[in-house]
């Protein structure tokens, strides 16, 4: 049995024409999905479909992990 998961596709985004792999950018935050997810506000779920390519990263959402990561948001873009 398939499991749903609520993601949409991708969760890669265009930057200057290079590929910004959220999960690499998460990665070496050095810290667990779930404080990520803490401090960014969001659902640890959520996140979890950006990190694995299943959800495309939004503005909002990337303003939000930008604040939790101390980065520009900018970056993922």
């Amino acid at each position: 049995m398939k499991r749903e998961t609520g993601c949409s596709e991708s969760g890669e985004t265009m930057k200057g024409g290079e590929i910004v792999n959220v999960k690499e950018i998460l990665k070496n935050s050095g810290l667990t999905l779930a404080e990520i997810s803490r401090r960014a506000g969001m659902s640890y779920n959520t996140l979890w479909c950006y990190k694995s390519g299943r959800r495309n990263l939004t503005v909002k959402s990337a303003r939000k992990l930008a604040t939790a990561l101390g980065m520009d948001w900018k970056e993922f873009f």
